[in-house]
């Protein structure tokens, strides 16, 4: 546990340290504060679990809840980096995408007090806005790939080790029952450290979104359009 906690410290401090020696940070702010608030976080929480192990879970759940709203900021950051606005369709998507990542933690927080008491635990909860959290990145992806605009190397780092951190949460609350004790108490830290490698190789040096090329380059429509075109789209499949 003292390994993996050290281990966690050292990456967050060197994603940090690269984000100030490379001016990354200036690009991405939210995930700046993102891992140093990971640095801070990994040594408080080994003094926690070794000097006052009574009140650790609720720390671990206080800075869960920090974290996963936090992790919306990541994902509205990683749609904002995109300079390249998608084509047609793709342009509502990815802005209604960005939207919700924004206002989703004060949608999880009417969610949760509006639920009749009992009726949500912690461990679904934090499973389903995991899963939220993927989709949303895996719309990112999907969006690239089908319209054929280039990521940076820093984006697709934080798109992949952000989905993959998301899937381990997303196993151990459907595979697992809760608990702070045994396999998972060694699995998420462990995790978190190689996606922590992910984001260190991808973001070592700043490298802006590739520029589209002049013909690749999307036609701007208005909104009236696009809001038509997507409608055209969805009826589609139900016409005669």
């Amino acid at each position: 546990m003292l390994f993996l906690a050290s281990l966690g410290f050292i990456l967050s401090a060197a994603l940090g340290l690269r984000g100030v020696l490379t001016g990354w940070w200036r690009a991405y702010k939210v995930v700046f504060v993102y891992f140093t608030l990971t640095a801070i976080h990994s040594v408080v929480a080994w003094m926690i679990y070794r000097l006052r192990p009574g009140i650790y879970p609720a720390y671990y759940w206080i800075m869960e809840a920090v974290f996963v709203v936090f992790g919306f900021g990541l994902v509205w950051q990683v749609y904002a980096a995109i300079p390249q606005p998608f084509p047609g369709v793709g342009q509502i998507i990815k802005t209604l995408a960005q939207r919700i990542a924004a206002i989703a933690p004060l949608l999880l927080i009417a969610a949760v007090l509006l639920s009749p008491r009992g009726t949500v635990t912690i461990d679904i909860l934090e499973r389903n806005v995991r899963a939220f959290q993927a989709v949303l990145i895996l719309i990112v992806f999907g969006l690239a790939r089908y319209y054929e605009i280039p990521l940076s190397r820093n984006l697709s780092a934080l798109i992949q080790g952000f989905g993959l951190y998301s899937a381990i949460f997303i196993a151990r609350f459907t595979l697992v029952p809760l608990q702070f004790a045994g396999f998972w108490q060694y699995v998420m830290p462990l995790g978190y450290c190689c996606v922590q490698m992910i984001w260190l190789a991808g973001l070592w040096n700043y490298e802006q979104a590739p520029a589209l090329c002049a013909e690749a380059a999307p036609v701007e429509v208005d909104t009236y359009s696009q809001m038509l075109q997507l409608q055209q789209q969805l009826q589609r499949p139900f016409r005669p």
